[in-house]
């Protein structure tokens, strides 16, 4: 997985199922490594587990995106992973 996102590392919110796991996909595909951000760990680790069998880095955080303690918690954690944040898509269905 190869292509213009290489190195790039995303967070995709409501990241585990529909629309929000398409996306987490496509970045991946496109060579970004992926934080897939999900309130429900099932569909975060069947999102997560399609795209590292592809061959995408992608990591799981089970949040409750509207927490704000929760969403800095999440940022420092993609940024102890990967070294910081280029891309930030907010799917879930909630208001920040």
């Amino acid at each position: 997985m190869f292509g213009r996102l290489d190195n790039k590392v995303a967070i995709v919110t409501g990241g585990g199922r529909g629309i929000g796991a398409g996306i987490a996909r496509v970045f991946a595909e496109a060579g970004a490594k992926v934080m897939v951000a999900t309130r429900t760990a099932s569909y975060g680790e069947e999102a997560v587990g399609e795209i590292t069998a592809a061959g995408g880095d992608a990591r799981l955080m089970t949040i409750d995106i509207g927490s704000t303690e929760a969403i800095e918690q999440l940022v420092a954690h993609t940024i102890s992973v990967w070294g910081g944040i280029d891309i930030m898509c907010h799917n879930a269905a909630s208001f920040l």
